[in-house]
Order: structure tokens, then sequence, then C-alpha cells
């Protein structure tokens, strides 16, 4: 049993080794990437100028930016009212 285990051991690793040597390095090597502080989408730090004013620019984007803004007047609204929520709501 131990020798099965050993020969399959051998031949996975030896299929990994042709995966590998099969795919070109840009492929398989991880890209680095940032998060976009308004609404957590990832963004490649080599991306073009194109690509990032295209993210910028998206209804994603643009989504949050309206999101917390409408978030910010409620706040400013509920605590000028004076019904803001002090205790367990």
């Amino acid at each position: 049993m131990s020798l099965q285990i050993e020969d399959l051991r051998k031949k996975k690793s030896a299929a990994e080794g042709e995966y590998r040597n099969s795919m070109p390095a840009s492929s398989y090597q991880q890209q680095k990437l940032r998060v976009c502080e308004v609404c957590s989408a990832y963004l490649g730090i080599h991306d073009n100028d194109r690509r990032l004013a295209d993210h910028f620019g998206g209804k994603l984007h643009l989504g949050f930016i309206k999101i917390r803004e409408k978030l910010a007047d409620l706040e400013v609204s509920i605590a000028s009212d004076g019904l803001a929520c002090t205790s367990n709501c």
C-alpha cells in the first residue's frame, strides 16, 4: 500500500511540474492588487490610467459615493432633529 502511495505522489508531482511548465509565467503568478477605499473593488497596482478612469467613473463606484453622501445627510438630519439613538436601539 505504501508503495502505491509513493508512486501516486511521484505522478502527482510530475503532473504539477508539467502543468506549471506549460503555462506562461504571467498567468499563474499572483497579481498585485489594492482595494478601492470607496467601493472595495480590487484594482491592479499596475493598471493603466484608462482602466482606472473607467473604474472611478463606473456605476458601482459612483453609486457608493451617492450612498455615502445620503447616509451623511441622514445622520445630520437625525442629529438635528434630536432623534439620535443613544442607547440600545
